[in-house]
């Protein structure tokens, strides 16, 4: 497989007057944010005349300035200039179009669908984060091995939605929560392998975002025909191969690798459906119940090839609540922009960092083999405090200027 860049111009990586809007709506969203608006924890954050750093009130029209910027920009851009990115090769099968289209937006450089991109400055045009997300696969040839470091958690695979659009939680999404195989083809494999029961009959962007023991390696050569990761403690990937370059939770970041065609790696910082997200968000703070909330989520959803969110026949019943409707926002946020750095912002934004960030890692066993290596396993503790919404300043630069005052609990 090999992209060409689409004939328009040789500005790529450069500030646009798109971008420069895309900036304003985030900028704003973030204000928006309970982190910034009315966040009473922060009272003690004052310069040293007394004056606030921020805001102690709630302002709802902060949520509104946001959602005007991100319709402003919708209406401005799309669809003349950006629209979301649907794979051409496909048009019967809307779970491999779901796939294709959520997989080739990352790779395919400078599509359609991307506001802001980051352009690489190495050499040879390689991206170092290819490397970590390429499984070990040692006994293969060089192409296809790599680190696989980029560890995926259990948090992320327990996100992602069933193939018919429902949560693993809900007992008509058919999820499999018990333990074996079933005989099943993935969208990337060229036939049915067995598979863990727990990873069949995932939406298509659980098999865009993640490599899972015993999967078909997406870049297949000449020269590697039948390459399997497997991340068991004795397969080609698993611990006795590194100390260091093999996953530590069981699960590899699949999306975005791109090892096909490594010299034309660029990377997307700001995309269309990141844009449609923080629209729904921002519109449901201030007026909850628009119809432009559910239509913007669902043309995410759409895209990705999984039932859309309604009270007609095929879609999935969702409660009108500004509650009900701000989780499945977040929901489909960590989902569809896994991986891109953003979830990281968002829990700090958000204020859920606290239970988020404060909560233990798991994986699968990556000391075993065979069943016992499927067994949810506790990989880290981490620990979040109130302080790490903010970094703390370094202290030269306190030094520097006695007016600086440092972020609290450093």
């Amino acid at each position: 497989m090999s992209w060409t860049l689409p004939p328009l111009n040789n500005e790529y990586g450069r500030i646009t007057k798109g971008i420069t809007k895309a900036f304003k709506e985030k900028a704003l969203l973030l204000a928006a944010s309970p982190l910034f608006n009315g966040n009473t924890d922060l009272s003690s954050l004052k310069n040293g005349d007394g004056t606030q750093l921020v805001n102690q009130s709630f302002d709802a029209n902060k949520w509104k300035l946001a959602a005007d910027a991100a319709k402003a920009f919708i209406d401005e851009f799309v669809p003349t200039t950006y629209k979301l990115y649907i794979d051409p090769t496909v048009t019967t099968d809307t779970f491999k179009l779901g796939y294709l289209s959520c997989r080739n937006v990352m790779i395919k450089v400078w599509n359609e669908e991307w506001i802001f991109g980051r352009t690489l400055s190495s050499s040879n045009g390689s991206d170092n984060s290819q490397y970590d997300k390429r499984p070990k696969h040692v006994g293969f040839t060089t192409d296809v091995q790599g680190g696989g470091a980029l560890g995926a958690t259990q948090t992320i695979v327990d996100a992602y939605f069933m193939k018919n659009g429902l949560p693993i939680t809900d007992p008509a999404s058919g999820y499999v929560s018990t333990a074996g195989y079933t005989s099943y083809q993935a969208p990337f494999d060229v036939q049915a392998r067995s598979t863990y029961n727990q990873w069949i009959n995932r939406e298509p962007r659980f098999y865009v975002g993640i490599t899972y023991n015993n999967s078909y390696w997406l870049y297949q050569t000449t020269n590697t025909s039948q390459v399997i990761t497997k991340m068991e403690f004795s397969g080609n990937s698993g611990r006795t191969q590194s100390t260091s370059d093999v996953s530590p939770t069981g699960y590899i970041v699949r999306k975005g690798e791109n090892t096909a065609n490594a010299g034309l790696t660029a990377g997307v910082q700001i995309r269309l459906a990141d844009i449609y997200l923080d629209y729904a968000e921002a519109l449901n703070e201030y007026d909850p119940g628009n119809s432009d909330i559910l239509k913007y989520v669902n043309l995410i959803r759409q895209r990705a090839g999984i039932a859309q969110y309604g009270d007609l026949e095929g879609q999935i019943p969702l409660s009108n609540t500004q509650s009900a409707v701000r989780d499945a926002i977040r929901r489909e946020r960590q989902i569809e922009l896994a991986f891109e750095n953003h979830r990281y912002f968002d829990c700090h934004r958000w204020k859920t960092a606290m239970t988020t960030d404060n909560a233990p890692v798991y994986g699968m066993n990556m000391y075993a083999n065979g069943d016992a290596f499927y067994v949810r396993t506790l990989i880290k503790a981490r620990i979040f405090q109130q302080r790490d919404y903010f970094w703390p300043i370094p202290n030269d630069e306190v030094l520097k200027n006695e007016l600086m005052v440092q972020n609290p609990g450093w």
